[in-house]
């Protein structure tokens, strides 16, 4: 428990690092995930894509809600050991989530 505890601080500080003022990572019950839920205008769906296409995974909020709720949220799995390769993953997730929020703060 207190691996993955240290583990999820490591990992939700980053987050905090190279996301969106206005980010939340909080760490639910069992697993090695953090939630995340990003400013509201931002599109999880949109992000989920985005990542994949450049290999990241992540999974969408979406996802986990019969009703499709959770647009802005996404899962993150934080069960590996933090290096330069999950650093640079989340730097580039960061700026997938911030280019989705401008694009969606410019559509009115």
């Amino acid at each position: 428990h207190c691996i993955s505890s240290a583990a999820s601080d490591v990992y939700k500080r980053q987050v905090l690092r190279y996301f969106p003022s206005g980010t939340r990572a909080t760490r639910p019950n069992g697993g090695y995930f953090l939630w995340l839920e990003l400013p509201e205008e931002i599109d999880a769906l949109e992000i989920h894509r985005q990542a994949l296409s450049m290999g990241i995974s992540v999974a969408p909020g979406p996802m986990f809600s019969a009703k499709k709720e959770f647009r802005n949220c996404l899962r993150l799995n934080y069960g590996h050991p933090w290096d330069t390769h999950f650093e640079s993953a989340l730097q580039v997730l960061g700026r997938i989530v911030i280019a989705n929020q401008i694009e969606h703060k410019r559509v009115p």
